[in-house]
């Protein structure tokens, strides 16, 4: 997929797996997928200050400067979203152990990767 989203290489990258994830919605647009990883990782951090419950759909929609349109087009319920952090969790856990040489052991939960948790 050639990157026109406006974002660094790595960038794009960094955020490609999350473009086109749901197989039942029609493909977004690169400015539609910038959006949706940046709905992703503001939401992700904001669960890993405040948890799932302590977390709004509100909270998200604003720290991610989208209308309240933009977010219910993404993200229609709560449940899709917290879906959606995990997906973005789990894969940058993978790519911090790709880039760690495949580790093959499991790391203790001090020894995982923050950076994808803080944004």
């Amino acid at each position: 997929m050639p990157n026109q989203t406006g974002l660094s290489n790595s960038k794009y990258r960094e955020y490609e797996w999350m473009v086109n994830e749901t197989s039942d919605r029609p493909k977004l647009t690169a400015k539609g997928a910038r959006t949706r990883a940046r709905i992703v990782k503001e939401a992700a951090a904001l669960i890993h200050e405040r948890g799932v419950a302590g977390t709004t759909l509100e909270d998200v929609k604003m720290a991610a400067e989208v209308s309240g349109s933009q977010m219910y087009h993404y993200f229609p319920d709560k449940n899709e979203l917290v879906q959606a952090v995990i997906d973005y969790q789990a894969e940058t856990i993978k790519h911090h152990r790709k880039a760690l040489g495949n580790v093959t052991c499991a790391p203790s939960a001090r020894e995982l990767p923050t950076r994808g948790l803080h944004g």
